[in-house]
């Protein structure tokens, strides 16, 4: 018997088709389906603002201020539980990541967004746990595009899923919300225009 080749997660195709294969039903582009923390929390603000050209200035206006150092997009917030600000800091990473995918790389702010983008997903890869207390796996997509050294960002979006698959009941469909994420980033991985922000996978 010739034993079946082993999947290769150097390959953009490979998550695509693993995150699809853990969604029972294809959801709808767009939108996530929850807002999880009301319309006051700056992710859904990002969100809901998603197809206005505004929106990349929206998601500045939202980071704190750095330097060259890695950071988190949001400034760190007194009186804000923990896992709320991750859910919240990851939300917005995910949408800041599907907008660069269809945003003109000359578009005023892109390079900007870019390079903030990167920052965070560096200060999140050394100092958060990619088994997060949120148990939703915001931003995998933009771990996998845009982490350093690759080897660490496959790592860390493995680990974020097998938190998926550990936090549900066997044979029990995905929470709602968490197939959207996982739908949603399967369909930016399939795009073609997801090679040209993939600095970590060929």
């Amino acid at each position: 018997m010739t034993p079946h080749p082993k999947p290769d997660f150097g390959l953009l195709t490979t998550w695509a088709t693993l995150f699809g294969s853990l969604v029972s039903d294809t959801t709808p582009p767009g939108r996530p389906p929850i807002a999880a923390f009301g319309p006051e929390d700056p992710a859904a603000r990002i969100w809901a603002d998603f197809d206005d050209p505004e929106t990349v200035e929206t998601a500045l206006s939202l980071t704190s201020e750095v330097g060259s150092e890695p950071a988190p997009w949001l400034p760190e917030t007194e009186g804000l539980a923990i896992e709320v600000w991750t859910e919240c800091e990851l939300a917005i990473l995910h949408a800041v990541m599907d907008w660069l995918l269809v945003l003109d790389p000359d578009a005023p702010g892109a390079s900007r967004l870019l390079a903030r983008l990167d920052l965070a997903v560096a200060w999140h890869l050394e100092h958060t746990q990619p088994d997060n207390a949120t148990g939703r796996p915001w931003g995998i997509h933009a771990f996998l595009l845009r982490g350093e050294p690759s080897a660490e960002a496959l790592d860390y979006a493995a680990s974020m899923l097998h938190t998926v698959e550990a936090s549900r009941m066997p044979e029990t469909p995905l929470d709602p919300l968490v197939a959207w994420i996982l739908d949603d980033a399967a369909r930016v991985l399939d795009q073609g225009n997801a090679s040209r922000l993939s600095r970590t996978l060929r």
